[in-house]
């Protein structure tokens, strides 16, 4: 998902942790949200902190997202090619 491009179009599901009407005029104003974010002075990787954050809000409040897990794990980092043989 791009930086700024939440996924305000999923379904609501069943089961939510506020009122369905709340949770539909939260996710109106996350674009703005995110538009504002994307359109501020913040480096890239604080405006990526700032989106994934309040996706994961958004993802709890709709018991899609459990604080400690992860969307997509991190990749191991490649280890740098020995120069010195």
């Amino acid at each position: 998902m791009p930086l700024g491009r939440a996924n305000i179009h999923r379904a609501m599901p069943a089961q939510t942790r506020i009122s369905a009407p709340a949770v539909a005029e939260i996710k109106t104003v996350l674009g703005a949200h995110c538009e504002a974010v994307r359109n501020s002075e913040l480096s890239l990787s604080s405006q990526a902190t700032y989106v994934d954050m309040v996706n994961s809000f958004v993802r709890w409040l709709n018991y899609d997202f459990e604080p400690g897990s992860r969307v997509a794990p991190y990749k191991p980092k490649k280890d740098k090619k020995d120069t010195t043989a």
